[in-house]
């Protein structure tokens, strides 16, 4: 195999593996994002990080998906937009 398409080949391996590393989260490594974006719509800082932290554990205790908490949960849902917050656009 050339070089240039066994680079290619790697390079779309690791990156399916980052995606399926960031994907086994549900959604947990956004928990920042989430909290920024409250705090911005106006939630008090200290509101806001209970509120993130509340879904965060109980996605965790529960093995559920922390983006459907927060999708689920009227004081998060309304107050912010979860598709910019939950985009992994963000990251590259």
């Amino acid at each position: 195999m050339p070089v240039a398409a066994l680079a290619l080949a790697t390079r779309t391996y690791v990156a399916d593996e980052m995606r399926a590393n960031v994907e086994s989260t549900g959604g947990l490594f956004s928990s920042q994002r989430l909290l920024s974006a409250l705090v911005e719509s106006g939630l008090a800082r200290d509101a806001a990080y209970r509120v993130v932290q509340r879904l965060a554990a109980r996605a965790w205790d529960e093995d559920l998906d922390f983006r459907e908490l927060a999708r689920n949960d009227a004081e998060v849902a309304d107050r912010v937009d979860l598709e910019r917050v939950f985009s992994l656009g963000a990251y590259t």
